[in-house]
């Protein structure tokens, strides 16, 4: 799929050396398990992210993950739920949906209060109930009034790609930012993931 083109009213920045962080803030690394995503959200607010932030974390999937993501799809292919069919398609057991584990790179984007407007998936590997992904989300371009572009690469415990996006849209700018510091300061209540740590 070819790369998109943001329109001249956006002009993109193209990444540079900027570190690269774990889990926590996009400029500060965080001992993996310290921090929580909390910081992400602050980086928006305060406008740290940059071409180069990139948050890692990760998750695993569960049956019930599954079942719950085919409930509010309506996506009930076999291979997602039963073993014979899948075996037939030539997967070791039922594969989990592939935009299940592509929604990872909505907990970023959430955090974040990156609106998107374009994603583009490429599912390189199957990804099977009891799988730990590991998401890494970079932002790659970012002009100056929130004009985005970001990548994600998803990993299983093996160390193996199972997934590569690609995103478009914008980040907070402006009163959008004081607004996301305006609910920080009343201890953001609205955002679960805010109280807790990464998995």
């Amino acid at each position: 799929m070819p790369e998109r083109s943001p329109t001249d009213d956006f002009p993109l920045h193209p990444a540079g050396t900027t570190a690269l962080a774990e889990p926590g803030t996009a400029g500060e690394p965080a001992t993996e398990g310290e921090a929580g995503t909390r910081g992400w959200r602050r980086d928006a607010a305060e406008g740290r992210l940059t071409a180069g932030s990139t948050v890692i974390f990760r998750r695993a999937f569960t049956e019930r993950d599954v079942e719950e993501f085919g409930r509010l799809t309506r996506d009930y292919n076999p291979v997602h739920f039963e073993p014979s069919f899948a075996a037939l398609k030539g997967f070791p057991a039922v594969v989990i949906h592939g935009l299940l584990t592509g929604a990872m790179v909505c907990e970023a984007g959430g955090q974040w209060a990156w609106l998107a407007d374009g994603m583009s998936f490429r599912f390189l590997r199957p990804v099977v109930i009891g799988d730990t992904i590991e998401c890494r989300m970079t932002i790659r371009e970012l002009g100056e009034r929130g004009r985005a572009r970001a990548e994600a690469e998803m990993t299983n415990q093996r160390g193996e790609t199972v997934l590569r996006a690609e995103l478009t849209g914008y980040l907070p700018a402006g009163k959008e930012r004081t607004l996301l510091a305006e609910m920080l300061a009343a201890g953001d209540p609205t955002n679960p993931l805010g109280k807790r740590p990464c998995s």
